[in-house]
């Protein structure tokens, strides 16, 4: 596809478009803090594990000097997170494994071996265990380069270094028309982040910099945000789960993975994979349980980071239109609505993920009521959704003869045909 140019004199004057040549990234204007917030407090796995990585990788752009270097710093120190900052562009790939590298350096005229310095610096994260990992200027680095970040920011490792799962990474870049040395950004590794345009601040925001320029940042509590997510996140994940689930049942699929071809503008950017939605659900999820000013909008804002703003406004309105109860809710009063099959599928998918996560007791409870509802749904000629499900619960040991909910479960499993499967299980 041919590059737009901008007929705008001041790049400030300029679309979205123009700034990416055709590509789009979602704008962010006055949400910086909260956004940020909320992509560092995203767990990336089962929060109550303590190898859980939290943070979701997230890329910034702007224009140059806006301040976005500055302001993930001022981020850092209100979170009261130790920074890390690496220049990519300044580093050859082979500096962010966990060997010494020999490289040439014009300014001796000779070899220089270097310790690789990306692992110190890992390093001294590693060892307050906790940190953010600020990968500047990325857009200047070149492909290969690129291709060294990401088993950083996928595998979170460098070499055979694991980074701390307490260490969060976020990335920051100018359009490539704006960098020094700008390149595109490889599909590979713009599909393992989220993506932002950072507005430059308006005159208020820049005054106010100006007024409370030194006084100390105001503290942000990061345990007892990660507790909080740790004592909500089964029900919240179980919820926005469903809501996936049935979304992408509904569409069939059709924006489950929608990779630009490599000479589209928006293949350096963000476009929807299963991997993306799976990270904009967790920011989703999280910021529904933070609740920061302005939450739901921050919500809508993180699935346009990650999938791109078309497949973003269709999720959004598909979950509005939902307006799901809470999977303990559903489980001791829901009703089965014949009327609305994408809602039903939804709080059934929201049920099961809940009492998958639960443990012992409250896991016998809730699995009962489960059981109960998917009988509710084959009395009512919903056997589709009430099969998806009996199989899930068989399959985690959760119904038939040799599990304690054999009594809840053996009508559901006589009726749906599945006495076979829970012999074999």
């Amino acid at each position: 596809m041919a590059k737009k140019e901008s007929t705008a004199q001041f790049a400030s004057d300029a679309t979205i478009q123009e700034i990416f040549e055709g590509g789009v990234v979602p704008e962010v204007r006055g949400e910086f803090e909260e956004l940020f917030g909320v992509a560092i407090m995203t767990p990336m796995g089962n929060p109550a594990d303590p190898s859980c990585n939290w943070g979701a990788p997230t890329l910034w752009w702007g224009l140059n000097s806006v301040a976005k270097s500055q302001r993930i710093k001022q981020a850092a120190a209100r979170y009261d997170l130790p920074l890390g900052t690496t220049y990519p562009s300044q580093r050859q790939p082979e500096e962010f494994g966990d060997l010494a590298v020999v490289l040439w350096n014009e300014n001796i005229g000779q070899d220089e071996v270097r310790t690789a310095c990306m692992l110190h610096q890992i390093n001294q994260l590693n060892a307050h265990g906790k940190g953010i990992w600020f990968v500047d200027e990325v857009g200047d680095a070149l492909r290969a380069t690129q291709g060294a970040l990401l088993s950083a920011v996928l595998e979170r490792m460098l070499g055979s270094t694991p980074i701390h799962p307490h260490i969060r990474i976020q990335l920051a870049a100018n359009p490539p028309s704006f960098s020094t040395n700008g390149h595109e950004l490889a599909s590979a590794l713009s599909s393992r982040c989220m993506h932002f345009y950072v507005h430059p601040p308006t005159s208020d925001q820049f005054n106010a910099h100006l007024l409370q320029e030194g006084a100390p940042p105001v503290k942000v509590g990061v345990e007892s945000a990660m507790d909080k997510i740790r004592k909500e996140w089964p029900s919240e994940w179980a919820k926005t789960k469903g809501l996936l689930m049935a979304y992408h049942d509904r569409t069939k699929g059709s924006t489950l993975h929608r990779q630009p071809m490599p000479d589209h503008p928006q293949s350096s950017y963000c476009w929807p994979s299963p991997r993306m939605w799976e990270t904009a659900a967790r920011c989703w999820a999280t910021a529904h349980i933070l609740k920061p000013p302005g939450f739901e909008k921050l919500s809508h804002l993180f699935l346009e980071g990650a999938v791109g703003i078309g497949a973003a406004t269709e999720f959004v309105a598909f979950a509005a239109n939902a307006d799901l109860p809470e999977p303990k809710e559903f489980l001791t009063n829901g009703k089965v609505d014949k009327k609305r099959l994408d809602r039903t599928l939804a709080m059934y998918g929201a049920a099961t993920t809940y009492v998958l996560s639960l443990k012992d007791k409250e896991q016998l409870q809730y699995g009962t009521l489960l059981w109960g509802k998917l009988d509710e749904a084959v009395t009512e000629g919903l056997t589709d959704i009430a099969y998806k499900h009996a199989d899930a619960l068989l399959r985690n040991n959760l119904g038939g003869a040799r599990s304690k909910l054999q009594s809840a479960s053996d009508p559901v499993i006589l009726k749906l045909g599945l006495s076979r499967i829970a012999e074999k299980i």
